[in-house]
């Protein structure tokens, strides 16, 4: 049915080629640019966390309010003391579990290598609802100091270093000097919380590739000796709401800061995972997502105007097939059939700039972006993209087919006959269309000339010392033969 009309439509767009090309372009650049923001709003903060039933996953943070100046003390790690006094205690918790991070020193067979690793409580993975690949995870009674020593591989280092060997599981391998005995193997895959996505004071490996017991000293159990230095993640119980949880870990937290050797008050925090993992970026996610919006609606107004300079040049032809018998129905189809043409064209270009942009912006905001590991034009995304082409169909297409719709062939012959023009009536559509986009791109600009200023006040803030030719140097040794240091 509609084969003739995109015959035709193709066509004339084919002998249009400077305003389709500039269509295409500008349409490209305003859905390449909303559909790359999406994608890593989408990631950021709409996307649920890899871990089974992730709403009901909670971070613990400690807070020291008489001491909390400049917000220094406004989130801090928990202490061992009181996490295990919460697990023990605190009935609203399905389960709690904690990490800390360190680094060790891998030998044996092959060269040695230095590894990001993480010392955690036997639930903590059972927390999170993960399933080992091979073998278990670690058992309460293996997180007593004296215990035999034992580790978890990544399934990176399992594969690099071990060629995936599937009896890998009871094997010894050496950590700092000391055999530990592989219990599991982690599955592909496992997107593990980071260092920068949490509160400050926390120490935590990029890409941990492998995983020991957390063994709290007994100074730390009997809260004599004891510092904020752990990441908890507790469960909440099915049915539990957030505020109950906080007014029950509050009332202990109260009761246990009296007996540690700190002589302040120290309360506990909860914090959905999510909303703790994104922090203070979704402000300026949202903002640039918005700013983008803007973009597209100028494009969608630049491209309905030059449609409707193009539509003034083919008033004649239009006017000849209505005289012809072609119906205002069949002219407003044949508009939209060739908007839909340049959506569509502008859409699929426009996608595969989102693939370049979404590379940019992951390379240079890997540091300061949470989750951006989940970055990708998936369904969620995809549909984003084909409502996007939809509504710039409409946008610029609407306006040209009613117009199309409304064309007098007497009228526009002599409209014509007196010189390229198309009346008061689309000069006045065109002063719209033209101050609209003269609005919305001056709002953009302030918009972007605000933030720019405020970049640049930031760089040029001093730091309080002086940064060059300094340079900083990790050595890490075995805590196996250097106990005291």
């Amino acid at each position: 049915m509609f084969l003739p009309e995109l015959r035709y439509a193709f066509r004339t767009l084919a002998k249009d080629r400077g305003f389709t090309l500039a269509a295409v372009l500008s349409l490209a650049l305003g859905i390449g640019g909303n559909v790359a923001m999406f994608s890593l709003v989408n990631a950021v903060l709409l996307k649920p966390l890899p871990y089974r039933e992730p709403e009901q996953l909670v971070l613990i943070t400690e807070v020291i309010p008489k001491a909390n100046v400049g917000n220094l003390f406004s989130s801090l790690p928990v202490m061992g003391g009181h996490l295990v006094r919460w697990r023990n205690e605190i009935r609203s918790f399905e389960s709690v579990g904690a990490v800390d991070g360190v680094n060790l020193n891998l030998t044996g067979a092959g060269q040695p290598e230095r590894l990001g690793a993480v010392k955690m409580t036997a639930e903590f993975l059972d927390v999170l609802g993960i399933r080992p690949q091979l073998g278990r995870w670690f058992l309460r009674a293996e997180e007593v100091r004296g215990a035999p020593d034992v580790v978890i591989l990544s399934d990176s280092l399992w594969r690099r270093r071990f060629s995936g060997d599937q009896k890998i599981v009871g094997r010894k391998v050496l950590l700092d000097g000391k055999p530990y005995e592989v219990v599991g193997v982690t599955p592909p895959g496992m997107l593990f919380i980071r260092e920068r996505q949490l509160p400050r004071m926390v120490n935590l490996p990029e890409h941990p590739e492998v995983f020991i017991p957390l063994r709290l000293s007994q100074a730390e159990l009997d809260l004599t000796d004891s510092n904020f230095e752990y990441t908890a993640i507790a469960r909440l119980r099915r049915g539990v709401a957030l505020e109950q949880a906080r007014a029950e870990i509050e009332a202990a937290g109260l009761a246990l800061s009296q007996q540690s050797r700190w002589h302040f008050e120290i309360h506990a925090r909860l914090e959905p995972l999510l909303a703790a993992l994104v922090g203070n970026t979704r402000k300026g996610l949202l903002v640039l997502l918005g700013a983008v919006g803007f973009m597209l609606m100028i494009v969608c107004v630049n491209v309905a105007n030059l449609t409707l300079v193009r539509a003034t040049h083919r008033r004649r032809e239009l006017a000849i097939r209505t005289a012809l018998g072609a119906g205002k129905r069949h002219l407003a189809g044949q508009s939209l059939v060739e908007s839909a043409l340049l959506a569509v064209s502008g859409t699929l270009l426009g996608l595969l700039m989102a693939l370049w942009i979404m590379d940019f912006l992951i390379a240079r905001l890997r540091v300061q972006l949470p989750r951006l590991e989940g970055v990708a034009l998936d369904s969620h995304v995809l549909a984003v993209a084909v409502g996007l082409c939809l509504l710039t169909t409409i946008l610029f297409g609407m306006l040209p087919a009613l117009c199309a719709a409304g064309v007098s062939p007497q009228e526009a012959i002599q409209t014509c006959s007196r010189g390229n023009t198309d009346g008061p009536r689309g000069g006045r559509l065109r002063a719209v269309l033209v101050s609209a986009e003269v609005a919305l791109s001056t709002l953009l600009l302030i918009g972007a000339g605000l933030l720019l200023s405020s970049l640049q006040r930031v760089m040029h803030t001093s730091r309080g010392f002086q940064s060059e030719n300094i340079v900083s140097v990790d050595l890490s040794l075995p805590s196996s033969r250097y106990e005291t240091m």
